[in-house]
């Protein structure tokens, strides 16, 4: 999926990619068919609103609807694929739909990126963001509630124009009240042609500086406590490329936490069960157990 009709007023997509256009689901299958009979075990599916994905397909002289979640559950068919991704989404168009298919459908890892940009509902409308913290606060425990074991991470912005501290710690309150496995956060930088680029009330230097250090170190001490209960567990992992040392290889679990693992065998594009044994930065190091290969 490219494009995007959604017109966040800090967003040059809309402008840049034009309105959303979804590839035929026809075009996806053969391509997906055709990467995992070359090696492929996991797709992740791209858009710059990819949520929105809409095609169809003609059954018995009828044209029928393709969603995301119809999509993921089409490309689960294929039964050598074992990994299914999207991003990015927006939180408007998660639907019921969707989120029972995460329920479901084993080959969709339990992982998604979901950006809110600000906890502060007067910030969300400025940046035309179509939803406010509640609905998103909501959609989190509906997808929970169906999903346990899902993990979330987002996307912020601070310093935004008229951000003010109010609607700052807004931001941080929704953060502890949500809790987010791995984040990424940004000053505010205006994008010419959008419509904030033409906002006056820009946030100084040093208080951007000052929220963005803030606010990463929140996220940042999530990210740690959420990565902190996988020690000493055994975690499914897709070894993926060599590392920089002689004879260790990093894979990505589903949550897409790299793990560092020694073998003098090649073992990229296999998935092995490995357990974590500790945790460095962000990245862990694990033993093989055993491997699962179809």
């Amino acid at each position: 999926q490219e494009g995007c009709d959604k017109f966040c007023t800090f967003c040059v997509v809309p402008y840049t990619r034009g309105s959303e256009y979804s590839r035929p689901v026809e075009n996806i299958y053969a391509e997906a068919t055709n990467l995992v009979n070359t090696g492929a075990l996991e797709l992740t599916l791209l858009g710059q609103n990819v949520s929105a994905y809409r095609s169809n397909i003609l059954k018995n002289m009828i044209k029928k609807n393709v969603s995301l979640a119809n999509l993921c559950k089409i490309l689960s068919s294929l039964e050598k694929l074992k990994r299914i991704r999207y991003l990015t989404s927006h939180p408007s168009d998660i639907t019921d739909e969707l989120i029972e298919e995460h329920k479901t459908n084993k080959k969709l890892m339990p992982f998604l990126h979901l950006p809110i940009q600000s906890g502060s509902n007067i910030i969300l409308k400025k940046m035309n963001r179509k939803h406010t913290r509640d609905f998103y606060m909501k959609l989190v425990s509906r997808i929970k509630n169906k999903v346990p074991n899902m993990a979330f991470s987002s996307d912020f912005i601070v310093g935004y124009p008229g951000e003010t501290n109010e609607d700052f710690e807004q931001t941080l309150d929704l953060i502890d009240r949500v809790g987010f496995a791995s984040s990424y956060s940004f000053k505010y930088s205006p994008r010419p042609g959008t419509p904030a680029s033409l906002n006056d009330k820009i946030i100084k230097e040093s208080v951007s500086n000052l929220r963005l250090k803030k606010i990463q170190s929140k996220l940042l001490d999530q990210q740690n406590e959420f990565n902190s209960k996988f020690i000493d567990k055994e975690v499914d992992v897709l070894i993926t490329k060599k590392s920089k040392k002689i004879d260790q290889f990093v894979g990505r679990t589903p949550y897409l936490q790299p793990v560092h693992v020694f073998s003098s065998k090649n073992l990229i594009g296999r998935i092995f069960k490995i357990k974590i044994e500790r945790l460095t930065s962000f990245s862990f190091h694990g033993k093989i157990l055993d491997s699962l290969e179809i």
